[in-house]
């Protein structure tokens, strides 16, 4: 990472490295730009009973395809979809 990128000033440069001037931010366009595949899809042989699952999203590493990839459940409200979106790319700049 550039010296000058801080960890405060780096929503702002990638906003500014991606030309993404409209609000609210399309988190999609970013992980689509990054190469991140994001899953919106249901997991069921991970997980099989939904409705006792607290899970909202994760993110891996796929070393087969070498791709991250961020789950988000879909069963979860927009907001909170979209949160846990943004707190999923959050630990693709801050811990991957």
């Amino acid at each position: 990472m550039n010296p000058a990128i801080t960890f405060h000033n780096y929503p702002l440069h990638l906003l500014k490295k991606y030309d993404l001037i409209d609000y609210p931010v399309d988190l999609d366009a970013i992980c689509h730009k990054e190469g991140i595949l994001v899953n919106r899809a249901l997991p069921f042989e991970r997980f099989h009973d939904w409705h006792q699952t607290k899970i909202s999203g994760e993110i891996r590493t796929l070393p087969e395809h070498n791709q991250t990839e961020i789950w988000i459940n879909p069963l979860e409200p927009k907001c909170r979809q979209r949160f846990t979106l943004a707190h999923e790319l959050g630990h693709y700049y801050l811990d991957l």
